[in-house]
This record gives structure tokens, sequence and C-alpha cells, in this order.
């Protein structure tokens, strides 16, 4: 009698973040900058960038929409970014590598929850920069 032997490919199930991130697309309605760093934000969302789509998928993808409002018109190679997404550091940060291979940066995760997410960005490439340059908010 011949056994066979079946091999599965075991996958990592996904993190609470990671569900509450690839459930539905999200909207981004404000960015807060802290131009000198010295801790306090100022609102500095412009029209264009509050309605972008950002949607995260289960196989890691992104894509980032510009939705009615363009930011440059003229340029509408600029409506769509797409690369990978992954968390690191216990679900704290988010990467995010562009598919054209250009630029990696990382966001921490300040807070989410089942209708909001709240980014935090240094701009530094050191993601342990301590120091938070920007604050992006997206909305379901």
């Amino acid at each position: 009698m011949w056994v066979s032997a079946a091999l599965f490919a075991f996958r990592t199930p996904p993190t609470p973040t990671a569900n509450l991130l690839t459930q539905s697309v999200w909207v981004s309605t404000e960015t807060w900058d802290d131009f000198d760093e010295d801790g306090t934000f100022v609102l500095d969302t412009i029209a264009c960038k509050r309605d972008n789509h950002w949607e995260f998928h289960s196989d890691s993808a992104f894509m980032i929409t510009e939705d009615l409002i363009k930011c440059d018109s003229e340029q509408t190679f600029l409506d769509t970014t797409r690369g990978q997404w992954a968390l690191e550091n216990n679900d704290t940060r988010l990467k995010f590598s562009f598919a054209e291979g250009a630029e990696v940066f990382t966001m921490n995760i300040h807070t989410i929850g089942q209708n909001e997410v709240t980014f935090h960005f240094s701009g530094s490439e050191d993601p342990n920069d301590p120091v938070v340059r920007q604050r992006v908010i997206l909305h379901r």
C-alpha cells in the first residue's frame, strides 16, 4: 500500500491590524504638519488630498487613488500610486514599498479602529526617528 503525502503551504493568519486595514477602502480626510518640529501640528490638508482612496489588499498590495479633486490634472500618471505594504514592529509600523522601486517609507500607526486610522510620519529614513513631522488621518 502506497501512502501519498500532501504538502500544504501554511500562511500566517492576518493580525487584527491587517484585518482592519484590508476590510474596505479608506479615505484620507486630514493631514497635519509640524513644520518646525516643535510638537505643534497645523492642519494642512489641501483639497485634492481630502478625498484620496487608500486600499490595502490582503496580498500586500496597496493603491492610493486620487478621487474627484486632482492635485495635478496635467500629470495623470500621479492619479494612482501602487506598491506593497507590510506591517512591522508588532503591527505598530506600516512600511510602503512603491512598485517603481524608487522609494520605501514607513509610517507609525498611532491609532487604529474600525472607522479611523492615524499614521505618524517622521519623514526620516530611520523608522525609529522619534520626531513626528506629519499626521495622516483616514476614515471609512
